[in-house]
């Protein structure tokens, strides 16, 4: 074939462009991967990744996933992170194309050892500008802003403790050493081995959670206290009862800027509170830098020797940017003997205007949950995730949609289709994931479990459920020494005739007295928004002399139930009765009450004036 001087040109132009193109597909590609502890195999949250001479830097999420983008120049990959050995890896040893996984060692840490600075220590100056900017960079401190997240949490056991307990191993390979003579014997120790409890427990845990839920809701906030949550979407394994929507995002303060952080149930004084420089001791452990120019310092705090507060210890990721957090680990510096909760946080810049949550991480270690495996016992994992989109910055949102109940379950929260999910999901659901859901929705189904659940939420309000009625149990069995034991009945109508009003009443008759008590009530509940109700009574019952009630009924959860054991005087009480009670404030609760009683004395108690010689007896209006 022969070719002419422009077709050479076309040709060797058609070369270039696809080795030029290669070359550029190779610079600008979009390099993820994801880093992971050499042991546990666990994600490393919040991981620093420097990729050029200029220090410039990215990090992890709380997933572990690390992604630099395309316009990055990259010249190597440098991996550091607080108690691991650094990771550093050369332009040429990164495979294009592929999802780079990354494995950190711990390292060996003193942290009784204390650096000694000769001046001021440094990371005190940005401590302080930190607190300084406190309220320029809370979120809670804006007007207002909305949001919706992405919760979801699975509770496993875990595995390491039969890694750290587990010796059979070991034995097996001194024995390797032994003699010819016993090794059939050897390799029947192996086969034992290959199928012990900690085989069966790895290849049940590797396939399947033990629990597992999601949850999708959205936030709206107006300064300083209003709070309007609504779950849209509610899954749980084993479970259609939404109980739980919202447990993964009640484990942690919503932003870290507090002067307390809640942690589980436990409050702690914030190492960025007021004054933390002279209780906490910090330390810069990286600076790094970002392409925008900004400095991110990396500082290590734990409290100081003979502290008398609930301190914490952590690294914080400060960005010179309005010196911002831009991430937080903590967790407790004591450790807790029943639970162990570690946290993580990461912040964004949103619209070049407010540093912003957009995930939050809660890891818990239940010391006091275990599972047997042979001799060895497992601890429960638990894991909560929050993922925060749709971000808003001061949108004008109506007062009005605000009440005193702050989180809400939406009509549909249960009904969510596959694309629903699919559209909010961070990642789609992994196979371990739908054989949780398959398999504990399986046992649910069998053993009723929401049935369960609700006999438990309704035992716990003081009642039982029995079609259309609610028994009262309290009035099943009570003692007394002046009825002596008494047995009755309570019912009132429930939700399944209407959520709006309930009618019901008593009957019982005691041992002692050989009297009998009845009654009857309505109630209405006016409005849920505002806790409005309106109740009607009237009651021929027994009531201890001279004693005090409650505006709420007494439940067999209240001590005050084991005093009424003693009661030895009591009169008896006819009683009509009507009340009001609603939410008058956030804080307040009004409670109204009017009543008309005529009681009749029971122990030929009287009292008198000497003067007149007027006798009051066995009557009382």
């Amino acid at each position: 074939m022969q070719f002419y001087p422009s077709h050479r040109f076309i040709v060797v132009f058609i070369l270039l462009s696809l080795f030029y193109s290669n070359i550029v597909t190779a610079q600008n590609f979009l390099l993820k991967g994801v880093v992971t502890d050499d042991e546990t195999k666990e994600s490393l949250a919040f991981v620093n990744i420097v990729y050029n001479e200029k220090n410039n830097a990215t990090q992890t999420n709380i997933d572990g996933v690390f992604v630099i983008p395309s316009h990055a120049k990259i010249s190597f990959l440098k991996f550091s992170y607080v108690g691991y050995e650094s990771v550093i890896i050369k332009l040429p040893d990164v495979k294009w194309g592929k999802s780079l996984a990354v494995k950190m060692k711990k390292s060996i840490l003193n942290l009784n050892e204390v650096t000694v600075f000769p001046g001021e220590n440094p990371a005190h100056r940005i401590i302080k500008k930190v607190i300084e900017n406190k309220d320029k960079n809370n979120p809670e401190k804006m007007a207002s802003f909305s949001y919706t997240s992405y919760n979801k949490m699975f509770f496993t056991f875990n595995l390491d403790d039969l890694k750290k307990n587990d010796t059979s191993l070991s034995i097996v390979d001194s024995m390797k050493q032994a003699t010819d003579s016993i090794k059939v014997k050897l390799d029947t120790i192996k086969k034992t081995h290959a199928d012990s409890a900690y085989i069966r427990a790895k290849k049940f845990l590797d396939t399947q959670h033990l629990f597992l839920m999601e949850s999708v809701s959205d936030r709206k906030f107006i300064h300083p206290d209003k709070n309007h949550e609504k779950v849209i979407a509610s899954r749980i394994s084993g479970l259609k009862n939404p109980s739980f929507a919202m447990l993964a995002t009640q484990l942690q303060s919503f932003s870290f800027y507090k002067e307390l952080i809640m942690i589980s149930d436990k409050m702690y004084l914030n190492p960025i509170s007021e004054g933390s420089t002279k209780k906490y001791f910090f330390l810069i452990e990286d600076t790094t830098y970002t392409e925008q120019g900004d400095t991110v310092f990396v500082i290590s705090y734990r409290p100081f020797k003979g502290k008398n507060f609930n301190g914490l210890k952590g690294v914080l990721n400060i960005n010179s940017n309005t010196y911002a957090l831009q991430t937080v680990k903590a967790e407790p510096y004591d450790a807790d003997p029943s639970i162990a909760v570690k946290i993580q946080q990461k912040y964004e810049y949103i619209d070049n205007k407010q540093w912003f949550p957009v995930q939050l991480n809660t890891d818990m270690t239940f010391n006091n949950i275990v599972g047997s495996v042979g001799k060895n016992t497992l601890k429960m994992l638990g894991v909560g995730k929050s993922y925060l989109r749709n971000i808003t910055l001061n949108p004008e949102l109506n007062k009005k949609e605000f009440s005193n109940v702050e989180v809400v379950m939406g009509d549909d929260a249960m009904k969510p289709t596959d694309e629903f999910w699919n559209k909010y999901r961070v990642d789609s659901l992994t196979e371990k994931d739908k054989n949780t859901y398959r398999k504990i929705d399986s046992i649910g189904k069998k053993e009723n479990l929401d049935m369960k659940l609700k006999l438990m939420v309704s035992f716990a309000r003081g009642y039982i459920p029995w079609g259309i009625l609610n028994l009262d149990y309290n009035q099943f069995l009570k003692y007394n020494e002046y009825e002596g034991f008494r047995f009755g009945l309570g019912v009132m109508t429930n939700e399944k005739i209407t959520k709006w009003v309930s009618a019901g009443g008593f009957f019982a008759i005691s041992t002692k007295d050989k009297a009998m008590k009845y009654g009857g009530k309505f109630d209405f509940n006016i409005s849920e928004k505002l806790e409005m109700k309106m109740k009607f009574g009237w009651s021929f019952d027994v009531y201890e002399s001279d004693g005090c009630t409650f505006f709420e009924d007494k439940s067999l959860t209240t001590t005050d139930m084991f005093r009424d054991f003693f009661v030895s005087k009591m009169d008896s009480v006819e009683k009509k009765e009507v009340s009001f009670s609603c939410r008058a404030l956030q804080y307040i609760r009004l409670n109204l009450s009017l009543s008309q009683n005529r009681k009749i004395i029971t122990d030929n108690f009287r009292y008198g004036v000497s003067d007149t010689r007027i006798d009051i007896l066995n009557a009382y209006n």
